[in-house]
């Protein structure tokens, strides 16, 4: 009850700070985890507010982004020349909020999804060629955050990942984080001064992984 309350509370918000986009994306990813998570617990109305703040707050700014015809913003993020981690949690908070609602805003969600992929690939390719992120380890922590709970939902609707675990590095992001990792904290380099990293969707990583090494390896024999 109080997880519903708080989603219609934050739909019911006048905007979700659009000027510094992060703010938005993160929103999204929450609404949209709430609303699947509380959706057989909500009343029409509920769920009606709930799709309404998503898509006012959410999908309307973040298509303007991806159309190149967005307002002012702290940060051009969508037509950076050099992707960040901006673009990874950008686009997955308005994929996953478009697989949230696509039965009820199919064209809205069908044009944000195929776009927002295809600049998540520019971003996805930062990983490579082994895995490190050169932002440091503090923006791996959030990039990655957002990038492996992206695939995790895709997976879970699609039973695909549509390429992006198989994208150069990535299956090797998981020993780069512990490589600079010690028992007095990290080796923070580039803007990163985070002490120390907590990152359990390695643990969705590697379950991927395994599945694709032992497949690999029974299909050899």
């Amino acid at each position: 009850e109080y997880c519903i309350k708080e989603l219609v509370a934050a739909a019911g918000l006048p905007d979700w700070n659009p000027y510094r986009f992060l703010d938005p994306a993160s929103m999204m990813r929450s609404m949209a985890l709430g609303y699947d998570w509380m959706y057989n617990e909500m009343t029409e109305s509920e769920r009606k507010t709930v799709r309404d703040g998503i898509v006012k707050n959410g999908l309307n700014e973040i298509l303007t982004d991806l159309n190149g015809t967005q307002s002012a913003r702290s940060y051009v993020w969508a037509q950076s020349s050099k992707p960040d981690n901006w673009n990874i949690v950008c686009n997955s908070g308005g994929i996953q909020s478009a697989l949230a609602i696509a039965e009820d805003e199919p064209e809205l969600c069908a044009e944000i999804f195929e776009k927002g992929l295809k600049l998540l690939e520019k971003a996805a390719v930062m990983y490579a060629p082994d895995g490190s992120w050169y932002e440091g380890p503090g923006y791996w922590q959030y990039a990655t955050e957002y990038f492996i709970d992206l695939c995790s939902c895709l997976d879970s609707v699609f039973s695909d990942t549509f390429g992006y675990l198989n994208a150069p590095g990535v299956s090797q992001t998981g020993y780069y984080i512990t490589a600079i990792t010690g028992p007095c904290g990290n080796f923070n380099f580039h803007d990163s001064e985070i002490p120390a990293v907590n990152a359990p969707e390695l643990f969705f990583l590697a379950d991927q992984l395994s599945v694709q090494i032992l497949t690999s390896q029974i299909s050899n024999l």
